[in-house]
């Protein structure tokens, strides 16, 4: 008997040591995708903000706006900007003492773009198994589950998690962590029945955290509204059915009540500030009904567009069908209903914001992001639990199902696309690294630092004084323009 639980532990550590080299690579392969990748135009914009970009880190909480009705842009994402702003002036600095400026400036992003990645893998596994411990055998295997459908190759464009912008990436992708640290406690106390020490620090937690979660990213409010919205619905319909008093279920569920209160109106609070954004000009006017006709086929694209997300969302139907079937309690639990709700929910209110031509179907890879997550975590959680059931039948068929849909997306996404993007670039700085000159031209061969040409020398300045930050250059009064056409 103890020779054969030997084995079996042995047996368990060297498939969770196999399951985190298969995640560490995925990771470093994911990692050097994005050494690849160009900066984006807005990058300069928020590490050397303009006139109109400082206003929103002047006032975080966007009262110009609210008292005075000015309009400025980012009004609600105030944290965002600042940490990203952080990160981006120090961190090539501080890896200055082992790379080169140039280089350190890509490194930086794509460290800050992995390690969002990693912390939401492991915020989706402690969501899913209820346990914090990173070396969870469980967690492991989902970590590995994860990282399968964190796409950085041909299927990028159409399901990548991590944008290859990097202030996309921490408006979307990164925004994440902040949203799911939030609703961490919640998690704990109604789907795992756990009971929350020192809840008079929690909440002073969810109130300052509230504040950063609905001031940071664009999508983090609009899904607060609806996941607080729908557990508020539940338990109204539940005290309406129950008759029960709503005073005593207050007390009885004082952190509960707060909690979704003060969520729905930091989240109001934040979507009223986004309306005085000046940046809404950029979108296009369309009527009600087209956005809903060009939302149909945007979820036609990235819903049953590709044969591994058909497949994906078949397992998933056949995984519910099982969970109620077999699971433990199916009936009474609410984390399934909750996400299919948040799904349902945020499709139907996309056509109420405003169109970007960039997104001519409304749905695109980063507005999907938060529904291809909740259809994974669905996978996982449901998925956990009937593993939990030990019925070794329903385990095997669970962990066939999930292996096989991870395996499925990663072979499709294989290969590199991002390989010297930025090999333009990069010589473009080293040009400007290396000059004498006062004024430089480029024949226009690729963007620099900007998300079209520069084609007045007066619009390098923003560039040059990032570039003299980062120490690759001196001069501040250095200035260039990148053009197709020479002029005279």
């Amino acid at each position: 008997m103890l020779q054969k639980n030997t084995t079996k532990s042995i047996t368990i550590w060297v498939i969770t040591i196999l399951l985190l080299g298969y995640f560490g690579h995925n990771l470093w392969l994911n990692f050097e995708a994005h050494t690849h990748v160009p900066l984006d135009g807005d990058f300069v914009y928020v590490t050397h903000p303009r006139d109109s970009y400082k206003k929103i880190l002047d006032h975080p909480f966007g009262f110009p706006a609210i008292f005075n009705g000015e309009e400025y842009p980012a009004t609600n994402r105030y944290f965002a900007h600042y940490i990203f702003r952080e990160y981006a002036l120090g961190m090539p600095l501080f890896l200055q003492k082992w790379f080169s400026p140039i280089d350190s400036i890509y490194l930086s992003i794509a460290i800050l773009k992995i390690l969002s990645i990693s912390l939401i893998i492991y915020l989706l596994s402690v969501i899913t198994t209820g346990k914090f411990m990173i070396f969870n055998f469980f967690n492991v295997f989902l970590y590995a589950f994860f990282i399968s459908f964190v796409l950085h190759g041909k299927y990028y464009h159409h399901y990548g998690l991590i944008d290859y912008a990097s202030t996309y990436a921490f408006n979307y992708t990164t925004g994440f962590i902040f949203l799911l640290i939030y609703y961490l406690p919640i998690t704990f106390i109604l789907i795992y029945n756990k009971n929350i020490k020192y809840q008079k620090l929690l909440y002073l937690f969810v109130f300052l955290w509230g504040i950063l979660t609905t001031l940071s990213t664009p999508l983090n409010s609009p899904l607060i509204l609806i996941i607080s919205g729908v557990i508020l619905f539940y338990y109204l319909i539940k005290l309406i059915v129950k008759k029960e008093k709503i005073i005593v279920f207050c007390k009885k569920n004082s952190f509960l009540i707060f909690f979704l209160i003060t969520s729905l109106l930091f989240a109001g609070y934040s979507i009223l500030l986004g309306t005085y954004n000046s940046e809404n000009i950029w979108s296009e006017p369309k009527p009600l009904s087209e956005k809903f006709e060009l939302l149909t086929k945007g979820i036609h694209k990235m819903l049953f567009g590709k044969r591994e997300m058909q497949n994906l969302l078949i397992w998933t139907l056949f995984l519910t069908l099982l969970f109620y079937k077999f699971g433990s309690k199916a009936r009474k639990n609410l984390f399934p209903i909750l996400l299919f709700s948040l799904v349902v929910c945020y499709i139907f209110l996309l056509p109420y914001g405003g169109y970007r031509p960039y997104r001519p179907l409304i749905l695109r890879r980063d507005t999907f992001a938060p529904i291809f997550l909740t259809i994974l975590l669905l996978n996982s959680y449901l998925g956990y639990q009937l593993i939990k059931t030990k019925k070794r039948l329903l385990q095997f068929i669970v962990y066939i199902g999930l292996i096989y849909n991870a395996y499925s997306f990663e072979r499709k996404d294989f290969g590199h696309v991002t390989e010297g993007s930025n090999q333009c670039e990069k010589t473009a700085l080293k040009t400007l690294q290396k000059t004498t000159e006062k004024f430089v031209y480029f024949p226009g061969e690729c963007s620099i630092l900007a998300w079209g040409y520069i084609t007045e020398h007066e619009n390098s300045e923003l560039v040059i004084n990032m570039l003299v930050h980062y120490q690759v250059i001196k001069d501040p009064d250095l200035r260039f323009i990148n053009h197709r056409k020479k002029r005279n």
